[in-house]
C-alpha cells in the first residue's frame, strides 16, 4: 500500500467513519497526508486542519448551537449535545435552528492551526445511542476498541437490540478468519477490552468479515446498529 499510494499528495475521507488504527496507518505506515471531513449538519461540510484536532465548522457561513440530547437547554462547552445549525449562505432553502440529530462536543476555543472557528468531535447518532441497565453506550465508543485486535481490525461490527433500551449488550463482531487461531480466547479478549471501555460485559457473536459485509445494503456502509 506505501507503494501504491506513493503518488498521492493528500486524501481526504467522509461516509462511514474511519478508525483511529486505520488513520494511523494511512499517515505513518503508508505516508499519506489524510485528511477527515464530516457532515456540517445538511449546511456544508466540516474538515480536519493540519492539527487533527477536530472538525472546523466554517461560522460564515453557518450558526452552530449544541443542545443538551435530552432538552432545549444549550449543552456546557465540551459536553456532548444535538448539533443544531441555521444556514446563513443558502437563500434558497435555508435551514432554521435544524435539528441534525448528529451528537457532538463543540470547542470555540483556537486551534493550534490558529483558526477561531468552532470546532466539532463527531460522536454517532442521536438514534444509534443504546442504554444497557441506564448505562448509555455508542457504536464510536466500541470502535477503537474492536480494530485493536489483528483479528477484528476491520471493526466490522453491528450492536444488536430489539429496541433503545435492553438488559444485554450484544454486538456481532466480523473476524478475518486468515488471522484467527482461537475463537474462543478473541472473545474473552474483546469482551473485556469492551467492558473496559464502556463498562458493560457484552456478549459477542462472531461471523466472518466477508458475511457481515454481504448481510448489508452497502459494502460502503455497515449499519452499526440492527435489531436482529
Amino acid at each position: 500500500m506505501r507503494k501504491a499510494l506513493a503518488p498521492v499528495q493528500f486524501a481526504s475521507f467522509a461516509g462511514e467513519p474511519l478508525g483511529i488504527c486505520m488513520q494511523k496507518r494511512f499517515r505513518d505506515e503508508w505516508d499519506t497526508r489524510l485528511a477527515m471531513w464530516t457532515s456540517a449538519g445538511d449546511t456544508g461540510t466540516s474538515w480536519e486542519c493540519r492539527e487533527h484536532n477536530g472538525y472546523h465548522l466554517w461560522e460564515d457561513t453557518v450558526v452552530v448551537e449544541g443542545l443538551a440530547p435530552d432538552s432545549r437547554d444549550a449543552a456546557a462547552e465540551g459536553e456532548v449535545g444535538e448539533l443544531v445549525v441555521t444556514d446563513i449562505d443558502n437563500l434558497v432553502a435555508p435551514l432554521i435552528r435544524y435539528r441534525a440529530e448528529d451528537l457532538v462536543r463543540l470547542d470555540r476555543g483556537m486551534c493550534g492551526c490558529g483558526r477561531t472557528h468552532v470546532r466539532q468531535w463527531p460522536i454517532g447518532r442521536a438514534g444509534d445511542l443504546t442504554l444497557v441497565q441506564g448505562k448509555s453506550v455508542m457504536p464510536l465508543e466500541i470502535w477503537p476498541v474492536v480494530e485493536q485486535f489483528d483479528e477484528t481490525r476491520s471493526a466490522l461490527f453491528q450492536v444488536i437490540r430489539p429496541q433503545r433500551e435492553v438488559d444485554r449488550l450484544r454486538i456481532r463482531v466480523g473476524y478475518a478468519p486468515e488471522r484467527t487461531r482461537n475463537l474462543d480466547d478473541l472473545s474473552q479478549r474483546l469482551a473485556a477490552a469492551v467492558q473496559s471501555a464502556v463498562g458493560v460485559l457484552p456478549e459477542l457473536e462472531f461471523i466472518e468479515e466477508q458475511e457481515i459485509i454481504a448481510r448489508a445494503s452497502s459494502a460502503a456502509k455497515i449499519p452499526r446498529i440492527m435489531k436482529a
